[in-house]
C-alpha cells in the first residue's frame, strides 16, 4: 500500500510506521562491557590513558607520560586478571557464574578450525568432512588394536 492512499483513509498512524520501516535504521547499538576482572583501579587508569591520549598533540612531555601511564595500565590489567581467576578457583562450586562468564567472553568464535589437513594432505572445508576426519583420527588414537601394540613393542 502506498502513503497515499493511506493518508486518502486518514491512516496517518500507518503512513509513519511505513515511513519508519523503510528509512530508519532497525540496528540496536550496544555498548560492549569492561571484562568483569576489571576493578577500580583499571577503570581509573583507562580513563586517564584515554585523556592523555588525547593531548598527545601538545608535545613530548605529554607523550612521555602516556608511555608510563600505558605500561602500568598494563601491569594492572595483569594483576587484576590474576587475582580475578585465583578468586574464583578458590571458591569452587559457589561462583559458576562468574567462571562461565569468563570463558564465554574469551571462547570467542564458535568454528575455530577453518581448514584442516586430511591423511591425503588435501584441505577439507566443510563441516561434515572435517567432524568425519576429526572422529577417524580420534578412534585410531583411542582404538585398543593401537595401545595393544605399543605396549607389546615395549
Amino acid at each position: 500500500m502506498g502513503w497515499k492512499w493511506q493518508l486518502r483513509r486518514g491512516n496517518f498512524k500507518g503512513v509513519i510506521f511505513e515511513g519508519i520501516k523503510g528509512y530508519v535504521t532497525q540496528k540496536i547499538l550496544s555498548k560492549i562491557p569492561d571484562p568483569e576482572y576489571y576493578n577500580k583501579e583499571v577503570k581509573r587508569l583507562n580513563v586517564m590513558v584515554r585523556k592523555m591520549y588525547k593531548k598527545i598533540t601538545f608535545g613530548q612531555p605529554y607523550q612521555a607520560e602516556l608511555k608510563r601511564l600505558s605500561k602500568e595500565l598494563l601491569v594492572a590489567k595483569k594483576k587484576a586478571h590474576k587475582t580475578f581467576l585465583r578468586s574464583v578457583l578458590q571458591n569452587g562450586g559457589r561462583c559458576w557464574k562468574e567462571f562461565y562468564n569468563y570463558v564465554k567472553r574469551h571462547k570467542g568464535n564458535r568454528e575455530s578450525i577453518l581448514a584442516m589437513k586430511d591423511q591425503n594432505r588435501k584441505f577439507i572445508t566443510n563441516l561434515i568432512e572435517k567432524v568425519n576426519s576429526l572422529n577417524s583420527y580420534y578412534a585410531y588414537l583411542f582404538s585398543c588394536e593401537r595401545n595393544n601394540r605399543q605396549i607389546q613393542s615395549t
